[in-house]
């Protein structure tokens, strides 16, 4: 599958990301718990970007594989204000309570299996995430 690139304009764009996440997750035969991490990672990271960001963003889906398994792929772009302290902001803990910017980075890192932030003040930011198929999953 081709990187598939979609903006992110409106909150409707960050369920279009959960359903392209979803979609590939299956097409790449991940489990039902893990095409749900997947989701719920993209969707969180995608939701910080119109609330946080003050710009525009785009998300890129793609398939990769590191010759002994694939997996997915997902790269979150934004040019907006950038993070200030992330290890502040990444180490929060995810809960009903707590709506803020932590929480969404914290509990996305907590779902994947890569969590990769690069950010500066007045560059903006991008999150790279990969999550692997399961060793004992076929496609």
């Amino acid at each position: 599958m081709a990187q598939q690139i979609l903006k992110l304009r409106t909150l409707e764009d960050v369920i279009r990301v959960r359903q392209a996440c979803v979609r590939l997750a299956v097409e790449l035969g991940l489990d039902g718990s893990d095409r749900r991490r997947v989701a719920t990672a993209a969707g969180e990271i995608a939701r910080n970007v119109l609330q946080h960001s003050g710009d525009l963003g785009e998300v890129a889906l793609e398939e990769i594989d590191d010759g002994t398994r694939r997996g997915i792929q997902i790269v979150v772009r934004d040019q907006g204000r950038g993070i200030a302290d992330v290890v502040a902001n990444s180490s929060a803990v995810a809960s009903a309570s707590v709506i803020s910017l932590g929480a969404g980075l914290a509990g996305a890192k907590w779902l994947m299996d890569t969590f990769e932030i690069d950010t500066a003040i007045g560059r903006g930011t991008t999150v790279r995430m990969v999550k692997w198929q399961s060793s004992n999953v076929s496609p």
